[in-house]
């Protein structure tokens, strides 16, 4: 993702909505009963764009435990909606 840790901990409130969650150094956890859903934050380079222009990257990782394949998908559309950025 083109994004800095402190960005993407100040917004993931928003993808985790209904999640009692923890962050855990780079890492964000949610369980509920045996469900179990990780997201682990890798910082990575910047991305050089030219000369004076770079993206910051983190790599995003997300696992699931239990959750069946409607409750992922709609997991990620959920983070997807959440860390949207517009663009021109």
């Amino acid at each position: 993702m083109a994004l800095t840790p402190e960005h993407f901990f100040r917004d993931i409130g928003r993808a985790m909505r209904g999640l009692d969650c923890r962050v855990e150094s780079d890492c964000v956890v949610a369980e509920q009963g045996d469900r179990k859903l990780s997201i682990d934050l890798r910082p990575l380079p910047p991305r050089r764009l030219s000369g004076l222009l770079s993206m910051p990257r983190c790599e995003v990782s997300i696992f699931f435990h239990g959750y069946d394949e409607p409750e992922r998908d709609a997991f990620l559309e959920q983070f997807d909606q959440a860390f949207r950025r517009g663009g021109g």
